[in-house]
């Protein structure tokens, strides 16, 4: 299990995120989500081991990433937003040089390497210096090197920003793969129509704090019963009020002479329930309406 103990992440007096607790189960594919793009990286990016928490606790199967002695970095990989890489090197001296720094060695380490690159689609390019490599194959390499080390965690912020839709597509499939090989998966990344079959879990961030996290269903549900609901009343708006006031799934009244703005964190059935009351209560309502939030805007950040 990956774990987030009450972390808060700042630089440069900038709070990212502040006081946060997630668990983040094995087995998982858990995508991070949210409006501000640099608190999600700095948090996956936390998690790699890359951005030190001001305050908390980051925990890879119960190994504290940033103590002294840690060896986490063994069963992480990472692959960051803008690949690290030596260009003037060839792609086979590349691997080789991470292979190393792992200290894989013997014959498995020829057989990983032979694996890695047919799974990135670099076989053929083995002898190309990395410079020579298309732009849309460093991600792929980038992923490769991530996962040469065979790691039990891989981490990964904004995968798909230098890919197109085929390739992402491609990418889709060979995490979907290594999910499937017992890899667990925490990706930061805007939600991509290829990503909607392929995720478990998500958490989205709001304002440096969980915001909602859990199954993409339960997710979903939760944020599209957080929607506002405005209502125009023309006359009896006190009864209305008083309605409102004593539903306890009703939350953020605010009144604008005859509209009237808020919350209803309940289902379809209790909705409707609650418009039968306010009707019997002799208010005159002209319109309802649920402004339901746009999920993809949410997700896509």
């Amino acid at each position: 299990m990956l774990e987030f103990q009450d972390v808060t992440l700042s630089r440069d007096n900038i709070t990212y995120i502040e006081k946060l607790s997630l668990q983040i189960p094995d087995g998982s594919v858990y995508g991070i989500f949210g409006m501000d793009h640099e608190a999600r990286s700095v948090l996956v990016r936390s998690a790699a081991g890359t951005f030190r928490p001001d305050s908390g606790r980051i925990l890879a199967d119960e190994e504290d990433v940033y103590a002294p002695d840690s060896e986490s970095y063994r069963f992480i990989g990472f692959m960051g937003q803008k690949p690290s890489y030596y260009d003037k090197l060839k792609v086979e001296e590349f691997y080789d040089l991470i292979l190393t720094m792992y200290q894989v060695a013997g014959r498995n380490r020829r057989v990983r390497m032979e694996e890695v690159l047919e799974l990135v689609g670099l076989t053929e390019f083995r002898d190309a210096y990395i410079e020579q490599l298309a732009h849309d194959q460093l991600p792929f390499m980038s992923l490769g090197t991530a996962v040469l080390h065979e790691p039990a965690w891989l981490i990964l912020d904004e995968p798909f920003e230098m890919i197109n839709g085929e390739a992402r597509d491609r990418m889709v499939n060979i995490l979907a793969y290594l999910c499937e090989s017992g890899i667990s998966i925490l990706i930061n990344s805007q939600m991509y129509p290829e990503l909607y079959g392929f995720l478990t879990d998500l958490a989205v961030i709001e304002d440096g704090r969980n915001m909602i996290h859990g199954s993409i269903e339960d997710v979903f549900e939760e944020i599209t019963n957080k929607s506002p609901v405005s209502m125009h009343v023309l006359d009896k708006m006190e009864n209305a009020l008083a309605i409102l006031k004593l539903n306890p799934l009703v939350e953020r009244v605010t009144v604008v002479d005859r509209d009237v703005l808020f919350r209803f964190t309940g289902d379809e059935r209790e909705e409707a329930q609650l418009l039968t009351q306010l009707v019997a209560s002799g208010a005159l309502i002209q319109n309802y309406n649920r402004d339901r939030m746009n999920l993809d805007d949410i997700l896509r950040g």
